[in-house]
């Protein structure tokens, strides 16, 4: 018997049917051809017929545990030889059934929106809605695809089984579409918590046959690399996903340990040039010197470097004994920031393998900068734990405020809306000053309870005792309020005598929120009933007429010889006005009768014609333009600017901008009355002083108070 150098090329892998018997497991592990030896990649801790493992493996896949089964060999388990050539299947139809699974998986139900939350926290519905995550309904698949006619192509895709019934990885699991050039090449299904396990199950069959061997999860972001032609890789769909909810440019692989020949080609064609790994922080099992994060991590490093590329090491920081780091649980718990700076934070491989330990002959300052570097990782998660928390509080008080706001605009409205005013003023009121009595500690205990003491001539600072006491009976009588009024004797230097007093109690929770406490008193206001139409009798031609009838009325007046009754005139009628009646006599509108018209067919009532509601200027010829410049009311001037459309101006100083505006635009050279430069208000200095003279006598003696400056 001798060790495998490779877990696949001399020894044959466990299956479903013959699984591993140190961890029971159908995959990874391996047994010797003669059945005495198992090479278990997961447990160095087993006792198996009563001795522990006999060696350890270094193979490329990991460290595998080498077991004695038994004292005798076993005869040699027949190996099945694998096909030499994938069947060939026919991905066009597997992708067509694929998409019409994620259209009818969009409508997620409540505990698996639950699911997503627990996972990623608050930004769950963006990548539910980003990612097209799915859930796997089994009825709803099958009414699908039986509708579109696919049973056959569904089956040969793996969504159904051979017997019909919908494939486990995808009934009753949360649907995960893995894209390329904006289609869905593959799916896959992850468990929800409480009803399965959570672990992401894949389609029956192999990548290989179904042609997606090579395919990322999130593949079309190798189109859009940064400049620098950097990637982020991580092992799953759910920590792609966080990674991008980051502003990372992310792919996925379908698991830790998954990075075939295949998708080291398709990185190479896509120009990558530094890829990032990330890898889970968490505390290795007893008996291991390394988490299983870091022992994948480190395989997938070693290939990728050994491919030429540049590899930086991603790993979340974390306390020892604390719960796993993955971006997804940073992403739930920090937020995106968080994710971002650690992936950020990536070191080189080698860097990274001092800190691990894989290099033993690494120099001291190598181990000082590792520890340096493990100190500053810790302290930005703690500093970003603590500004997102700050940035909650901060959040939390900003939408209490903003409450707060709300309901003051909703009291003041429904105290301005309602229709008994004294009781809105009186809420507004009363609670305002009930308030300020629980400040003063002017409180009565009754059934242990305080009550607020409100004299009503206390509370009148913006309306009088008598509305407040109104309001307050209104409250009261409502039921909306606990309260009640006695009688006290008063004696102030301006008054003596007895008063009515209310005692008001307004439940704790409500003292520091007079808003809410005006809606809770504010007594419901009673619906009001509309009066009914207006109904009258009609002629018995009218009464059968079937469609709405137009009555129009007319004021007809005729003058009579008042001594022998002979008519003598008829003046035109004045139209009275138009209004619209059912046969039985109830009123309608314009509006309703002309939608009734439309509905029957006819054409709508043509629009009035506009009509301006004042007359037009009019643009009177004249010798000079007149507008802006004084009038006067000289029989001159007068008949210089013509007859007046509106009324006269009298007074000089007057604007004529609603006056007419004269035809000609010329602008005057020199005084209308001597022909000198104008000086002021259109004339020269001296028929100015004339003309202003002239319009203050004539002012005074009409009886206007005139009032002119030089």
């Amino acid at each position: 018997m001798s060790t495998p150098t490779t877990a696949t090329e001399k020894w044959p892998e466990v299956t479903r049917h013959d699984p591993c018997p140190i961890c029971e497991k159908d995959h990874w592990c391996v047994r010797s051809p003669d059945g005495a030896v198992a090479g278990c990649m997961r447990r160095a801790d087993a006792i198996v017929a009563g001795r522990p493992a006999f060696k350890t493996a270094h193979i490329a896949s990991g460290d595998m545990y080498l077991y004695h089964l038994t004292d005798e060999p076993r005869a040699p388990r027949p190996v099945r030889p694998k096909p030499t050539e994938a069947p060939q299947r026919n991905v066009i139809a597997d992708r067509a059934v694929y998409a019409l699974v994620v259209a009818t998986c969009a409508l997620l139900p409540d505990f698996a929106e639950a699911e997503l939350l627990r996972r990623f926290g608050t930004p769950w519905q963006a990548i539910a809605t980003t990612h097209r995550i799915g859930y796997g309904d089994g009825p709803a698949l099958l009414a699908a695809i039986e509708g579109a006619g696919r049973r056959r192509e569904a089956i040969d895709a793996g969504v159904l089984n051979p017997d019909g019934t919908v494939s486990r990885s995808l009934l009753g699991r949360l649907v995960i579409p893995y894209r390329c050039d904006g289609l869905v090449h593959d799916l896959r299904g992850a468990g929800i918590k409480g009803l399965s396990e959570t672990k992401e199950l894949s389609l029956r069959g192999s990548y290989a046959e179904r042609g997606v061997a090579d395919l990322f999860y999130n593949h079309d972001a190798l189109r859009d690399l940064d400049p620098d032609g950097t990637l982020h890789l991580a092992g799953g769909a759910y920590k792609t996903m966080a990674l991008i909810a980051a502003g990372l440019t992310a792919v996925g692989l379908r698991g830790e340990a998954e990075l075939s020949e295949g998708h080291i080609a398709r990185l190479h064609v896509a120009g990558v040039r530094t890829i990032s790994v990330h890898i889970d922080a968490e505390d290795p099992k007893e008996g291991q010197a390394r988490s299983a994060g870091r022992r994948l991590g480190l395989q997938k490093a070693e290939k990728l470097v050994a491919a030429g590329f540049t590899v930086l090491i991603a790993e979340p920081p974390r306390e020892p004994g604390t719960p796993k780091a993955d971006p997804d649980a940073l992403l739930r718990d920090l937020g995106p920031r968080a994710v971002r700076d650690y992936a950020l934070s990536a070191i080189p491989l080698a860097a990274w393998r001092i800190v691990i330990g894989a290099d033993t002959a690494a120099a001291p300052h190598l181990l000082a900068e590792r520890d340096a570097l493990i100190a500053t990782l810790r302290a930005d998660v703690t500093r970003l734990g603590d500004q997102l928390r700050r940035e909650q509080a901060e959040g939390a008080q900003l939408v209490t405020r903003i409450t707060e706001l709300e309901t003051a605009n909703a009291a003041l409205d429904a105290v301005i809306r309602h229709p008994d005013q004294a009781a809105g003023v009186g809420a507004l009121d009363l609670i305002d000053t009930a308030n300020r009595a629980y400040a003063k500690s002017e409180v009565l205990t009754r059934d242990g309870k305080d009550y607020a003491r409100v004299p009503f001539t206390l509370a009148e600072d913006r309306r009088s005792a008598k509305t407040i006491g109104r309001g307050f009976k209104a409250i009261h009588e409502a039921g909306k309020i606990d309260a009640f009024t006695r009688t006290e004797h008063i004696e102030t230097p301006t008054y003596k005598g007895d008063s009515t007093i209310a005692y008001v109690h307004i439940p704790p929770e409500l003292r520091d929120r007079p808003a809410a406490a005006v809606l809770s008193i504010l007594p419901t206001p009673t619906e009001k009933k509309h009066g009914g139409r207006r109904t009258i009798a009609v002629p018995a031609e009218v009464a059968a007429q079937p469609h709405p009838v137009k009555r129009e009325r007319e004021l007809v007046t005729r003058w009579y010889d008042a001594l022998s009754d002979e008519k003598i005139v008829t003046e035109a009628p004045a139209r009275l006005g138009t209004d619209y009646w059912t046969a039985a006599g109830e009123q309608r509108t314009r509006e309703e009768v002309e939608a009734i018209r439309v509905r029957a067919g006819y054409r709508p009532a043509p629009a009035k014609p506009w009509q301006p509601t004042q007359p037009p200027l009019r643009i009177v010829p004249a010798p000079e333009p007149r507008q802006d410049a004084e009038v006067s009311a000289t029989p001159a001037n007068a008949q210089r600017v013509g007859p007046r459309h509106l009324a006269d101006i009298y007074l000089s100083n007057t604007s004529r901008q609603d006056a007419e505006v004269s035809a000609e635009v010329a602008r005057p050279t020199g005084c209308p009355d001597c022909g000198q430069p104008i000086v002021i208000g259109g004339h020269c200095v001296a028929h100015f002083t004339l003309h202003r003279d002239t319009n203050r006598q004539r002012a005074e003696a009409l009886g206007y108070a005139y009032a002119a400056g030089d």
